[in-house]
């Protein structure tokens, strides 16, 4: 027989412990399911796309008159702009005059507070004019107006508005082409 003979004191402990009386436990793996989990994700993800409000494009609205032939009786300011996107200007039938889209806003206030409302304002284009040249016009007109209606709130006159929006003209086209 030639067995080892283990005494009752060493019989299912470690060896190794330091004479402990601790038993190996066997590790069981964990396993977490994520379904739920991705399931509120998308669940939110939906609500969050579907409350929201997407950014709305920005309209600028805009009256235009009909092709008629109006006998006018004021002062017309006419803002021409040429293909290259060059900007004129002509007080009645003075000179056409080369202007900076910058410089306009100070000669259509200026105008407009020394003839009151009198004047109506015209912005002519050429077909092949770039937007964003036709909207910086506009823009230095509306700045022009804040200041139009500053200046005359203070001698308590109503502001009243004349504006047309036009294609230019052939003769018109032609005399600022030279320009």
């Amino acid at each position: 027989m030639g067995g080892t003979i283990l005494s009752s004191e060493s019989r299912g402990r470690k060896q190794g412990t330091g004479g402990t009386n601790r038993k190996t436990r066997r590790r069981l793996g964990v396993s977490l399911d994520m379904t739920p989990l991705v399931d509120i994700a998308f669940l939110l993800l939906t609500f969050f796309m579907i409350s929201t409000t997407m950014v709305t494009p920005q309209v600028m609205e805009m009256a235009i008159p009909p092709d008629e032939e109006v006998e006018v009786s004021e002062k017309v300011l006419s803002i021409l702009i040429r293909n290259d996107s060059r900007i004129f200007y002509q007080f009645d039938e003075a000179e056409i005059l080369a202007i900076d889209a910058k410089d306009l806003r100070n000669v259509a206030s200026n105008l407009n507070l020394r003839f009151g409302n009198d004047i109506i304002t015209v912005v002519k284009s050429s077909r092949g004019v770039h937007y964003g040249t036709v909207i910086a016009v506009l823009d230095e007109l509306n700045l022009a107006e804040l200041e139009i209606r500053s200046q005359l709130q203070s001698g308590n006159s109503k502001r009243q508005r004349k504006f047309a929006l036009l294609p230019i003209s052939s003769d018109e086209e032609l005399e600022i082409a030279g320009k």
